[in-house]
């Protein structure tokens, strides 16, 4: 009887295709995208998918619909791929915004946090050691103690934490998976980068813009915005995160 239910519930409960990878494909059939269209498309069906209004098909679907999209748009990326085994290729890389296609981590933050609290605050290990309770924040140092991590490292910023460490952790967390049930601990996506300035992930941008979107008072860190004292916050908020986006 319960699963009858949630199958009917799960039936009528549809969300669509984001506005964002719409307007994508239309752009793209006209012959007029770039990365920063691209990159809209991609924040729309990330932000879907973490907030699990996406099935794994009908992401896995679009992500790779994008995939294509950003090889053609990035081919740069490509040649540095097929480049890498010979070490007398040079080749060019276009440094300004490029898009890649990685798997990311689903841990909050990761790149701008520290991995324990990345993966503290996550719904992905939350709901499966209970890192609400104390139990569940003892399971998540064993985690990280049977990978061989020291905890004064896992604490200390992402960017801070020792190389060796930073290089090892998909590998150890693959060890560790089955044991403490974090299987499935990465998915597909995508990441930015600005040359030697920036790399930001899909998530995170999502993660980031959703903040500010969901903010109750006005926020504004650009330096030439005037501010208007009438503006409604969630339009002020709607702007600012606009122009974050890129």
């Amino acid at each position: 009887m319960c699963k009858e239910k949630l199958e009917e519930y799960s039936n009528v409960f549809w969300t669509g295709t984001p506005l964002s990878s719409v307007l994508f494909d239309l752009c793209d059939t006209r012959g007029c995208t770039s990365n920063d269209l691209l990159w809209y498309a991609i924040t729309g069906v990330t932000d879907q998918y973490l907030r699990t209004s996406l099935s794994e098909d009908s992401y896995g679907k679009q992500i790779q619909s994008l995939k294509n999209a950003q090889e053609r748009l990035n081919p740069n990326i490509i040649q540095k791929s097929k480049a890498e085994s010979n070490s007398n290729s040079t080749v060019l890389i276009n440094s300004d915004g490029v898009i890649s296609y990685e798997p990311d981590l689903r841990f909050v933050l990761l790149r701008h946090w520290s991995v324990y609290n990345s993966m503290l605050n996550s719904n992905f290990i939350a709901s499966r050691l209970g890192a609400w309770r104390e139990k569940g924040r003892r399971q998540l140092e064993l985690l990280l103690a049977k990978m061989a991590f020291p905890l004064n490292q896992c604490k200390s910023d992402y960017s801070a934490m020792d190389l060796e460490y930073r290089e090892l952790l998909t590998l150890q967390l693959e060890k560790f998976a089955e044991e403490f049930n974090i299987q499935n601990f990465s998915f597909s996506s995508f990441t930015r980068e600005f040359g030697y300035l920036l790399k930001i992930s899909a998530a995170d941008c999502v993660h980031s813009l959703r903040s500010i979107l969901e903010s109750p008072n006005s926020l504004n860190l650009s330096k030439t915005a005037q501010l208007n004292g009438n503006t409604p916050a969630w339009k002020n908020n709607f702007f600012f995160a606009f122009d974050a986006i890129d």
